[in-house]
């Protein structure tokens, strides 16, 4: 007999299999079929990207521009420079701006396709690999009988 995989809900007392007999099955290459039909519909021929480091794009310098201004307008503040209410709210202004700033930057990366796509990756992997390389996408399935309304 055939490799295949077997409901096994009415055994475990699951109430919406209590009139399941026999238990539904599904031969192993049949399952496999229809999975990587599926995954190659949805993913195949999509590009996935990784986050790579870009030394050269001069992120690095402003991030490091904005902290040690930020530190200076610390080190001004904490040595009495912006006691004044005005200069106390101008100080708050530009502190802000800067933290702003800070929060948007993100390093000296971009974005870049991996290679190989999804579809080549698919096809050079063997069966087992492939249900690993699957669970990368977080796939959730149910099977039902052909009858299922």
């Amino acid at each position: 007999m055939p490799p295949r995989y077997v409901c096994t809900a009415r055994n475990k007392g699951w109430p919406s299999a209590r009139n399941c007999r026999p238990a539904p099955l599904i031969r192993v290459r049949m399952l496999d079929e229809c999975v990587e039909e599926w995954f190659l519909q949805r993913f195949g021929d999509g590009m996935i990207f990784e986050t790579v480091y870009d030394p050269g794009n001069g992120v690095d310098e402003r991030i490091a521009e904005v902290r040690a201004t930020r530190e200076r307008l610390r080190a001004d503040r904490e040595a009495g420079l912006y006691d004044a209410a005005d200069d106390a709210a101008w100080f708050r202004e530009r502190y802000a701006a800067l933290g702003r700033e800070l929060s948007t930057r993100s390093g000296p990366s971009t974005t870049a396709p991996v290679t190989p796509s999804p579809r080549s990756a698919w096809e050079g992997c063997r069966r087992n690999s492939r249900i690993l390389y699957l669970l990368r996408f977080g796939p959730a399935y149910a099977a039902f009988p052909h009858d299922w309304p």
